[in-house]
């Protein structure tokens, strides 16, 4: 099945990735501070800003944090459901900025 990277609230016709709000929940809490237990603990305002971020792109934050943890490029695919390529080009193209 192919996912949006959107919100799907609004009654679109194709599926939101599945670990969106999960993520979302992260991001909240490990990038933003904000203490929420649930998705729907999130104040409305931030939701709104968060589901206009592609979920690649809400994830790569997150994918930072993780990897300082000590996670693999591997792990992180399966954390994220994202493909290894797209985890390589991050760290990659990260690398070639800081350089």
């Amino acid at each position: 099945m192919d996912y949006v990277d959107g919100n799907n609230e609004g009654g679109g016709q194709q599926q939101q990735h599945p670990l969106r709000r999960k993520m979302v929940l992260r991001v909240c809490r490990e990038v933003l501070n904000i203490r929420a237990q649930s998705y729907e603990d999130i104040p409305g305002n931030v939701r709104k800003f968060l589901a206009f971020l592609p979920y690649r792109e809400l994830i790569r934050p997150l994918m930072e944090i993780d990897r300082r943890r000590g996670l693999s490029y591997g792990q992180l695919c399966i954390t994220f459901d994202v493909p290894k390529g797209y985890v390589e080009y991050h760290f990659n193209s990260k690398q070639k900025f800081e350089e």
